[in-house]
Parts: C-alpha cells; structure tokens; sequence
C-alpha cells in the first residue's frame, strides 16, 4: 500500500528532476512535510486549484526506490520517464490505488488488468479483467448476448432489449456525463453565435432523450456543467427549450434570410451543414435525430457516419461543422469542467490537433472568459471563484459554442451468470477508480496525442491519432477466478 514515504519521494524527485517534471511541480510548491505515515502537508508557493488535481493523481512510485544509485537523477529511469510519463505499459514498479493494475496494453487485443491486493476496499472477487476492442457498440451487444463477454457499459439504445434478457442484469447510477451538439465556432454558420443559439432552441431534446437514451437521465440545458453541479449553476440562465419560434428570430437577428422554409446567408448561398459521427448506436441515434430537426428547420443538414479514426481526426483537426458526443468532467471540481470545455489552452487552431489540449474542439475562444478562468485557478478565496465562475458560465449561457441535449447516468449491464454480486463494492463507473492512470498514449501514431479517457462507465472509448478503439470490460472467466 502507499506510504506518506513513497509520496514525499516521488514528489521530492519530481521538484529535483526539471525533465520529467511535466506539471512544473518546482514552480508551485514550496515545500513537501511528512507529519506521520497517514499524513503529509504540501505547502505552496501561490494557489493554483489545477495543481490540487495533478498532485492527487500522480503516479506514485516508491521510496524504495532511493536506494538504487541512479536515484539522484530520476530521468535515467527508463522505466519511470518511458512508463509514466509518456505512458506506455506494462510500468514496472509501480505503487497503484486502484482496485486493479494494467498489466499489458494493445489496440488489437485490449487491456489486461490484474487485481490489486492492497486495494484500500479490499481484493476484487476476480484474478483478472480484459478490456476487448470492439469496432462497433452492435459488436459488444452481440458479444454480450452470446455470452463472450460478461460486462458492457452499451448504448442507451440497448436498455430494452437488455431488459427481456434473463441472465442480463442493468444497473444505472448518476454521473457527470452529458451528451452536446458540438458546433464549430471558428467556421460558418456556427462562427455566428445566433446561428448556435437557433440550433439550441431547434433540437427536440425530449424527443432525443427518449429514442436516443431511453428516456434515462434529464434534458439538457445551455452546455457548461452538469446536474450534479448544480449549487454551482448561478440562477438565472436561460433553458433553450425546443421552440422553433425563437430558432427562427435567432436566425434573423444573426442576419440569415428566410426564403421558402429554408435558410440563406445574406449572400444569398443557402445555409447547408455536414453532421459526422462515429459508430456508437446511440450517438448515431442522436445524430440522425439532430440532422432531421435541423432540415425541417430549413438548415439542410447531410448526416454522414465516419469511422473512430476518421472522426476523431476530423474533430481534432477542426474539419467539421456539428457532431454529437458525450463529455465527462475527469475531476469533481466546476472550474476543471469549463476549463476544459471552453478555455482558448484547451482547444487549438483549425488545423492543429485539438484533443492534444482538452474538450474545446469546438474551437470556442472568448477573451474574457479566458481572462475569468485563469483568474480564478490563481485565487484561493472561494466566495471570489464562485463569482468568477459564476460569470463564466453567464457568457457561455448567452453565446452557447455548444448546445447540451442530456443529462444521463452511467448504463452497465452484465451478465449475472458469472458475475455474482449484485452490486460491485466500488464504483468501477470511471477510469481513474479503475486504474491511476488516466491518460494513454498509442503507438505508431503521426504525432504524440496524450488523450484523456473519453467517456465513463465500464466501457471506455479511447480514440488516438491514428489508431482508433473501443475497450469493453471483460471479468475474468469463472475457471480464472478460482485459480487467482
């Protein structure tokens, strides 16, 4: 188990080691006190709340390891520099929290993980678990019901058909998670704020919430945090119901041209918009749904289904209008939230690779509101970044650079055949419960693309630069269980 020792001697490397230093820990803190061996106080040089986050979830190593001679310069450790901070596996030496710890990595045949038997909450009741690649949800549904797999965290799109299945059990829980319409800011129509509103009033988010998500979860509202934040949502804000009315005087006000139900720019060149998606059955679901308001609208929309790889490619480079996916906050904390989904660091130029920085591949770049945020991540004063973030989130509301659609929890179902609890004793809903590591990096890849995990759940969806794939978990078989 971790030690208040290993921690005060990875950090402590970290601050003396410049080359592996990635989160610049030498600038903030300013000194590092073991109390006793539960406890140790890091003292800061000035506040800066993303520090918070990095330091609780960096990778610890241990203190073991300052006896071997190299230790005065951690960069000689090939297997620290090369497994943690580029993130490549299997890492050797490693002290984990998790419940489980990622043995082996491919594209092709998954992740392995093995259980960890110095879990805080205890061993898990498995040897093993294997993530599988799968190149469509239609795939894992199939593998699920055929019994190859035993867990899936699937589309909303499968909870009745999972329901009629006797050895299938479906829980559901809260989360973060919250699906968008992704509009790109920097190119027509939607560099036009009035064009993004109308698209927030002209999507049917009931009627999506019920075909695409099976009714689970709660309608969405303007696009920055989710229910579960909700003391932090200032009061106030407008909710873009569907009204196609105020779509319309949306539309005019931007200076479009109504002519025969259908949409013009000023110009006269009708207003024409590309959807893409990759093959997940809900999003499709929700795309096609999207694509269908927008053309009756008048907004002729052409939906076109793109591969993992091509669609998150076209994401990241900026080559899209609208898309539809789902966001989770990987911190619990509402400025971490719209940093990530709206501040100029966490996006990039048409052109360069967006999900090299963060979730803002809409491209949205406001000065004041990056003026708000970075403000707010230097003050330690609560009741000031409440304020701060207060008024972030009045700017968003009224310029929407994307249009929330749903609120949903997190969807798993399994096979309760050869998983025997009814209810796991830890919530394997998020990456960072399963495994420290949050950030993955694949091989032969055109450029280095260090991506968060995108999505929650016991399914994970991790799309890279080249190679794109779905990971479902898979517990171990029963025979592997009585042999751990």
């Amino acid at each position: 188990a971790v030690t208040t020792a290993d921690v005060n001697y990875t950090f402590q490397s970290l601050i003396k080691t410049p080359s592996i230093d990635f989160f610049s820990y030498n600038h903030y803190i300013k000194s590092i006190s073991v109390v006793n061996k539960y406890t140790i106080v890091f003292n800061l040089k000035s506040y800066y709340s993303p520090l918070i986050y990095e330091i609780g979830t960096e990778p610890i190593i241990p203190a073991a390891w300052g006896n071997n001679p190299y230790s005065a310069n951690l960069s000689s450790f090939t297997n620290y520099a090369t497994n943690i901070t580029s993130g490549s596996y299997p890492a050797t030496n490693l002290i984990t929290d998790g419940p489980v710890i990622l043995t082996s990595l491919s594209p092709t045949s998954g992740a392995v993980f093995q259980t960890n038997k110095h879990f805080f909450m205890g061993a898990p009741s498995y040897a093993k678990m294997v993530w599988e690649y799968f190149k469509t949800t239609s795939d894992a549904t199939a593998a699920l019901e055929s019994k190859s797999i035993d867990a899936f965290w699937g589309p909303y799109t499968d909870r009745a058909l999972f329901a009629k299945i006797p050895y299938i059990r479906s829980v559901s829980a809260p989360s973060t998670y919250e699906f968008f319409a992704w509009m790109n800011n920097a190119i027509a129509p939607f560099n036009n704020t009035y064009a993004r509103k109308a698209v927030a009033y002209v999507i049917n988010k009931t009627n999506l919430n019920e075909l695409a998500l099976a009714g689970a979860g709660l309608t969405g509202s303007y696009g920055a945090l989710p229910a579960l934040y909700k003391s932090q949502i200032p009061s106030g804000l407008p909710f873009y119901h569907y009204n196609l009315t105020e779509a319309a005087a949306m539309m005019r006000e931007g200076g479009f041209v109504q002519k025969g139900g259908e949409w013009y720019y000023p110009n006269g060149t009708q207003v024409t918009v590309t959807l893409i998606e990759p093959p997940l059955a809900d999003w499709v679901t929700a795309g096609n749904i999207i694509a269908n308001n927008l053309t009756a609208f008048g907004i002729k929309t052409t939906y076109v289904a793109d591969s993992f790889a091509q669609w998150n490619s076209n994401t990241g480079y900026g080559k899209f209008q609208i898309t539809y996916f789902g966001y989770t906050g990987y911190a619990p904390n509402a400025w971490s939230v719209l940093n990530s989904l709206f501040s100029n660091k966490s996006s990039a130029p048409i052109g360069s690779f967006a999900w090299d920085h963060g979730w803002n591949v809409e491209r949205y770049n406001n000065t004041t509101v990056n003026t708000l945020l970075n403000e707010a991540a230097t003050t330690a004063n609560t009741t000031k970044v409440t304020q701060l973030l207060d008024s972030v989130q009045e700017i968003i509301a009224s310029q929407v650079p994307i249009a929330m659609t749903s609120d949903p929890p997190t969807f798993f179902s399994y096979n309760n055949q050869t998983i025997r609890d009814n209810t796991p004793n830890y919530n394997i809903a998020w990456a960072i419960s399963v495994e420290h590591i949050d950030v993955l990096e694949y091989v032969n890849q055109t450029s280095t693309n260090y991506l968060p995990y995108i999505g929650g759940g016991i399914i994970i969806v991790v799309i890279g630069g080249v190679i794109a794939a779905a990971y479902y978990v898979r517990k171990s078989r029963l025979k592997e269980r009585h042999n751990k």
